[in-house]
């Protein structure tokens, strides 16, 4: 070997070793914690936030990078409000798979972990200054990082989230989440409990569970095997849930398809006045492979039980087989039952006849139910009979349904899609009569009186965000306790939370009744608009108002809007105004012009006089008007008229609901003739 090769060799050797004993010395002597100012006045600095680092800091750099924090502490940007913080959290990363574009992790672990999410109605978050780095970087031109965790330990940690842009507020607590290793295309055993405690949306519980986890990065897809999780709480929409849900689920991103196996669900549960009791639904297999043409439903049972006001409530439904794959279909029909038990029992049988068609349009024909009824109160037989068609790749479903009960006869048609954002519906119905107190069990009281609202009853509108349509409903009369309508005709579009009745007319009262409404979810308004000319007066203030203290025949218009999240709250918003024309009608309870004629004779006398009102009693007049604007839920009145053959009665003053209070001044004028 020549010499200068080996004085190469040998310097290199030497450097080498300098290398290899420098490296050593910085492994064993390396201190991280003297580096804490640094990151403190790093932060300071760059992102205006207070970070306190009261624990130690654990440092490894070779052959694995591992750092291990306790005690640490970051503020809100510009102010001392903690933004996140944790108690003890431990991160190792492999170095050599970093060189190769591998994030190869070891064991993650974290508990009491705190942080807090603000975004206020115009998206502005608290995060802003860290999803947005404070200098530009280089666009990243190195593949994507392929991560490998060998396990995941969390536990106690909690967010606490206030998103006024999405209405939502609340906190959610990670208890535990422990997992084998996660990594792509490896499947991993993962348990978790999350607890829930939202007061927007009104969600409160706890879901727990175990699966085995495999993930596919490169589509975006996941699948949990093997699947147990349970959830006991309170939705918004039903309360005292206890749910669980057993079986296989697949997700494939790239397609956008889904395939559940063994799926056995089983719920108890509240939703408004129906009670669930151990109600369960199992599907052996259902999956939906848009882009491949493929639906398939196999083996589901759906068992209902519960009550509703405390009578028994039940619901069967078997459909062994519904199989399309583009043009080929294998499908079975289906059948079921469903009964109502109390003092208004209820019982339908229905069936389907064999499907038909393919995967653009699949249907679902002569569907037949036989409903009965038998009860002091009502007796019911009627016949149903529908076409469904799916439309599985536009997500849309159509129906032609038409039917009889007892003598009066129905029909309704329409279309559903799913496809957008938000489920759009499209329907109509038509009835020769619509008598909802034959179909409706009778509201407690009977129609004798309007139940008083509670002190303060809540209104929630949010429901109209959950469906965008058009509807339209005629009758030829309806019923609904007190309330009659000829020839009914209504029609509404409800549109991003905006529901718009432009048609709502009917004969009742013996006139013709015409209004329009607008209730927005979006700011909790109401407006309501309307004409009901040629009316019974006494009629309709007995129906809606249960008085009876005025006769005559006449014309009431009302132009009104109010906004709240409350009964009260509305009342006191009232604004708008009302007016009121009566003719050739009475005031029951009094006589004006014989107390008149009484009073004189008591004056002229020396003697005291005193009138009782009495319903035998009246006083008959021509023509009675009034206006009133309404602002901030009182109606103020100022041209009251009233004409009398004896007398002219005039007044004026304010009457406000929400209160219970009126406020009102009237001056009478005795006509001197019967003729005024």
């Amino acid at each position: 070997m020549p010499l200068w090769l080996r004085r190469v060799l040998w310097g290199v050797a030497a450097l080498l070793i300098v290398l290899v004993a420098a490296a050593l010395w910085l492994v064993t002597t390396f201190d991280a914690n003297r580096y804490k100012g640094v990151a403190i006045d790093w932060v300071k600095t760059h992102r205006n936030r207070t970070l306190t680092i009261d624990g130690p800091i654990e440092l490894s750099v070779f052959p694995r990078l591992a750092v291990r924090l306790s005690q640490l502490r970051v503020s809100e940007v510009g102010k001392p409000d903690e933004f996140a913080a944790l108690d003890d959290a431990g991160l190792a990363v492999d170095l050599l798979p970093l060189l190769r574009g591998e994030l190869v992790v070891g064991r993650v672990q974290a508990k009491g972990v705190r942080v807090a999410y603000f975004r206020d109605a115009k998206g502005r978050s608290n995060v802003d200054d860290l999803l947005h780095p404070a200098a530009p970087t280089e666009p990243a031109t190195r593949r994507p990082l392929r991560f490998d965790i060998s396990s995941v330990d969390l536990a106690d940690v909690r967010a606490r989230v206030k998103d006024d842009a999405n209405g939502v507020n609340g906190e959610i607590l990670l208890k535990s989440l422990r997992s084998g290793r996660l990594a792509d295309k490896v499947e991993s055993p993962v348990k978790l409990v999350l607890l829930v405690d939202l007061k927007a949306p009104a969600v409160k519980g706890e879901l727990s569970g175990d699966t085995r986890l495999l993930l596919d990065l490169d589509t975006s897809s996941l699948s949990l095997r093997d699947m147990s999780l349970g959830f006991k709480g309170d939705l918004p929409s039903a309360s005292a849930i206890d749910a669980a849900l057993n079986g296989s689920l697949a997700w494939d991103g790239a397609k956008s398809a889904i395939d559940a196996q063994n799926l056995n669900a089983r719920v108890s549960a509240t939703l408004g006045g129906i009670k669930l009791t151990d109600s369960t639904l199992v599907i052996d297999r259902f999956a939906f492979d848009a882009p491949h043409k493929l639906l398939s439903l196999r083996k589901l049972k759906a068992r209902v039980n519960g009550s509703q006001v405390g009578h028994p409530l039940s619901l069967d439904l078997d459909w062994p087989e519904l199989t399309v794959s583009g043009d080929k279909l294998a499908a079975s029909a289906f059948s079921g039952a469903v009964s109502r038990g109390g003092d208004m029992p209820f019982e339908a049988h229905f069936k389907s006849g064999a499907p038909s068609g393919n995967f653009d349009a699949l249907r679902l024909p002569n569907i037949e139910a036989q409903i009965t009824s038998r009860a002091t109160q009502r007796k019911l037989d009627g016949t149903l009979h529908a076409d469904l068609t799916l439309k599985p790749g536009q997500r849309a479903l159509s129906w032609v349904v038409s039917g009889q009960l007892d003598t009066n006869t129905f029909a309704t048609d329409g279309a559903m899609t799913l496809s957008g954002g938000t489920p759009h519906i499209a329907a109509k119905a038509r009835f020769d009569a619509l008598d909802l107190n034959r179909l409706l069990p009778p509201a407690s009281g009977a129609a004798a009186k309007p139940a008083a609202p509670a002190a303060d009853t809540p209104v929630d509108l949010a429901g109209l965000r959950s469906v965008n349509g058009q509807f339209s409903v005629q009758a030829g009369s309806f019923a609904y306790q007190q309330y009659r309508v000829n020839d009914a005709r209504f029609a509404a579009t409800l549109d991003a939370g905006v529901l718009r009745v432009t048609e709502l007319k009917g004969k009742a009262w013996g006139g013709q009744v015409d209004m329009s409404a607008v209730a927005d979810a979006r700011a909790s308004r109401v407006t309501v608009k309307g004409s009901a000319a040629g009316v019974n007066v006494n009629a309709l203030i007995k129906d809606v108002a249960a008085k009876d203290w005025i006769e005559g025949t006449g014309r009431v218009t009302l132009d009104v809007d109010t906004a709240g999240h409350s009964v009260n709250e509305m009342k006191s918003h009232l604004k708008g105004s009302a007016s009121l024309q009566v003719r050739d009608g009475a005031i029951k309870g009094i006589n004006l012009a014989k107390a008149m004629r009484e009073t004189r004779a008591a004056i002229s006398m020396r003697q005291d006089a005193a009138q009782k009102a009495s319903q035998t009693e009246k006083t008959d007049f021509s023509e009675l008007s009034a206006t009133f604007q309404i602002n901030d839920g009182v109606a103020r009145n100022k041209d009251l008229d009233l004409k009398s053959p004896f007398l002219r009665l005039a007044g004026e003053g304010a009457i406000d609901d929400g209160r219970g209070r009126i406020d009102y001044v009237t001056r009478a004028t005795l006509a001197s003739t019967a003729k005024g």
